[in-house]
């Protein structure tokens, strides 16, 4: 804001300006209490511009007790008698700045300042900017713009300095500070190098507090540098030009709702990317003819509405450059009955793109995937959906209209708008919403929970979402569920600020693999973190609510029909351990694991990132197959480990898979492929099956490889689980483990995800 706009804004706030000499004797005394200009010139300089003041003026001063703002609260501030006739704003500036300056630490006004700007704001008066100077450099943030009128008379100041100093010469060279920045920027905003193009470097000086940084380092000289790619990149990198570290890097890219809607007109090219040349619709170009195509703009400029207000921009978190700058690319008017995210855009089939909360849901699956990576798979692919519903009615909810433009009295209902009405019901997940869909559970031990042993929803991916749906209405709104009360955090308030902003704080605590279970501690988790932040503030009482809704909802327990279970560290007795070997499988350790036919590390074998912890894993593909390619593969842990005397060790590991086998209902189900758990020892070269050793979460499928028998991990462990099996047989020996797939060559599915690999002992708490 201006000084003019400040001080408008000031006048705004204050009672009227007194006339009589004895109030403006009061008010001088008040705006006297406000003062504290830090040293003897500053004081000084304060007490002259009282003294010049017809009427009383304003001294805000900063934390360091320097001037931030001057404003007048009646008659400007006259202009020093030596100011000529006819001056130019310019000139009356300097004049103030002459006799007031020391107020913000400027005492040689010609020598510390540059004049950069002179605006007009209206009936003659000018705002007249300054810049900073330090030994000859700018200083960032360091600015004075100064408010005369006609006459150059005085109505305020505002800004701040830094203390000025001789610096040293600059250590690093202007090349190798633009060489830092754009490296800074490829690896900021994922762009290669090639696409990008940096100007010169010039010499300023930064001071950290004039920002509002929290840099320890504090104020240096720095090369600024700016970083583009032309369009929707636009970084300036300060990189100390002592010892070439970068001090700071700021977008300057301005926030936009930057979208465009192309319609497919019902052919079938459903996912054929919007492109400049077939936009329908964008920000320029006025309100569309086609409904379909309007609402999807509309409908998109909402759902970036509600996560500007929570402090992101949607265009930057899932925009896509198709050649003409970042942008929100819609489609409308496909043939079929669906909505969706590919990965860079959204598609509606037409009539979808009039239901703003699935324009919301789809947008929002962008954020999701970008934030977390949630795979779309069992618990981790229905968490996914739910998340997507929950902003997606968020936005509904916020903007308050349905599908004609009345009054939405209908909160809670998912696609309510779409051809053939309502798609889900997120207060009442086991009510049927439309003739032939399923139940949605509403806990994890619901009856409704659906297995999905024929994998027709990714494991029951818009099924199960109906528990993560039930706990984000008790969050909001409250109510009873489950012999608990809760006191919903949003109660009363058609915003739901407060959830949209705990659901959005947990996203990057989720993995890819994630389960019902990790989003139960989570999202409490969450809720502490935002405690005294935000409008309206989040409360430590907020988030004993967001607990009751977990426990409500079962989150903590696995459902009966669709088990993924989880294996214990150690017994009660035995609770402390000592690790022997841990893996996340985050990074590529070749002198560790030994990569044989099949195996490889996500992303790599599989474009989709799945894990428990962090955002990588290691996967075994199902044979596939085709002619000649393998039938087996091992991943081998390359070092023995010892297992000592006395202690009670085991291996523990989480894992997911889908190996071939038959679905046929009312008999077991036969297995063709699968996994298998080996080990050898004492640097034998013969391999064993772990399968007879003590498991808890074993291999218990009977593998049938084409005639060659083994028990092994077989068919869908319906998501992520853990398993661990008892070393401690090999006391004083030293083991050697490898997992591997195996499998004939008819029919491939998937295969095997490892992750967490953890070698352990358990002892007694002393």
């Amino acid at each position: 804001m201006s000084a003019a706009g400040t001080l408008t804004l000031l006048l705004g706030l204050c009672v009227t300006t007194p006339t009589s000499s004895a109030t403006a004797k009061s008010a001088k005394s008040d705006a006297d209490e406000t003062s504290g200009t830090s040293g003897p010139s500053g004081e000084a300089a304060e007490r002259r511009l009282r003294a010049d003041a017809a009427d009383p003026v304003v001294v805000r001063t900063g934390p360091d007790g320097q001037a931030e703002f001057v404003g007048t609260l009646g008659a400007p501030v006259a202009a020093p008698a030596a100011l000529p006739v006819a001056s130019t704003p310019t000139r009356a500036a300097e004049e103030h700045l002459d006799r007031y300056g020391a107020l913000f630490g400027v005492h040689r006004p010609e020598a510390q300042l540059e004049r950069t700007e002179v605006v007009a704001t209206g009936g003659g008066s000018h705002v007249v900017r300054f810049t900073q100077t330090v030994d000859g450099l700018p200083v960032i943030g360091g600015e004075l713009a100064v408010s005369v009128d006609s006459d150059g008379d005085l109505e305020s100041v505002n800004g701040e300095t830094t203390d000025p100093e001789a610096l040293p010469a600059p250590a690093v060279s202007a090349e190798a500070a633009v060489g830092t920045a754009v490296a800074t920027t490829s690896r900021t905003h994922g762009v290669p190098v090639r696409d990008l193009a940096a100007g010169p470097a010039s010499h300023w000086y930064y001071d950290p507090e004039l920002v509002g940084s929290p840099d320890p380092v504090g104020a240096r000289p720095v090369w600024r540098v700016e970083v583009t790619n032309g369009s929707d990149v636009r970084e300036m990198v300060l990189v100390d030009s002592a010892t070439g570290g970068v001090a700071a890097h700021i977008n300057q890219t301005t926030d936009a709702k930057t979208r465009v809607v192309c319609n497919r007109g019902q052919r079938n090219d459903n996912e054929r990317p919007c492109r400049r040349g077939a936009y329908a619709r964008t920000e320029t170009s006025g309100p569309a003819d086609d409904l379909n195509v309007e609402r999807a703009f509309q409908y998109a400029g909402h759902t970036w509405d509600l996560y500007r207000l929570l402090g992101r921009d949607l265009t930057r978190m899932i925009g896509h450059n198709a050649g003409d700058g970042r942008k929100l690319r819609l489609t409308a008017n496909l043939t079929g009955e669906n909505a969706f995210w590919n990965g860079r855009e959204v598609y509606f089939s037409r009539g979808w793109s009039l239901a703003d909360d699935v324009v919301a849901h789809e947008l929002s699956h962008g954020v999701i995937e970008r934030r977390s990576g949630l795979m779309y798979w069992y618990q981790s692919g229905a968490i996914n959906e739910s998340m997507a519903d929950v902003f997606g009615e968020i936005v509904d909810q916020r903007n308050g209209t349905d599908r004609a433009g009345r009054p939405n009295q209908r909160n809670w209902l998912l696609g309510e708008d779409v051809p053939g009405g309502t798609l889900r019901d997120m207060r009442v997940p086991t009510r049927v919403v439309r003739p032939g869909t399923p139940r949605q559970p509403d806990r994890m031990r619901s009856r409704f929970y659906f297995p999905d042993a024929n994998l027709v929803d990714n494991g029951g991916v818009h099924i199960n979402s109906g528990v993560g749906n039930k706990a984000a209405v008790l969050i909001a709104a409250g109510g009873r569920f489950n012999g608990l009360r809760i006191r919903g955090i949003d109660a009363g308030r058609a915003t739901r600020i407060k959830t949209a902003r705990i659901y959005l704080r947990v996203l990057p605590m989720l993995t890819s693999g994630s389960d019902y279970a990790d989003l139960g501690r989570l999202l409490p988790q969450a809720c502490r973190r935002l405690v005294g932040r935000g409008r309206p503030a989040i409360r430590r009482a907020d988030c004993a609510q967001v607990r009751r809704a977990v426990r409500a909802t079962q989150m903590q327990l696995q459902p009966r029909r669709a088990k993924a279970p989880e294996a214990p560290r150690c017994t009660p007795r035995r609770s402390r351990t000592r690790r022997l070997f841990f893996d996340r499988m985050e990074r590529n350790r070749p002198g560790v694991w030994r990569f044989g036919p099949l195996w490889g590390r996500v992303p790599g074998v599989q474009p989709t990132q799945y894990a428990t912890s962090g955002r990588r894993s290691v996967f075994g593909r199902d044979p596939e197959p085709s002619a000649g390619g393998p039938r087996e593969g091992s991943l081998t842990l390359r070092r023995g480990i010892r297992v000592r005397d006395g202690r009670r060790t085991f291996l523990r590991f989480d894992h997911a898979r889908l190996f071939e086998h038959n679905f046929r209902s009312g008999s077991a189900a036969r297995h063709f492929d699968g996994g298998r758990v080996e080990y050898s020892v004492d640097r034998g070269r013969t391999w064993n099956n772990t399968a007879g050793l003590r498991w808890v979460n074993g291999p218990r499928q009977l593998i049938n490889r084409a005639g060659d028998r083994f028990r092994g991990f077989g068919g869908d462990s319906h998501g992520y689980m853990s398993s661990r099996l008892n070393l401690s047989r090999f006391a004083g020996r030293t083991v050697r483990l490898r997992w591997t797939v195996s499998g004939d060559r008819t029919v491939a599915f998937l295969g095997w995800w490892l992750d967490d690999i953890d070698v352990y002992t358990c002892r007694r708490r002393s």
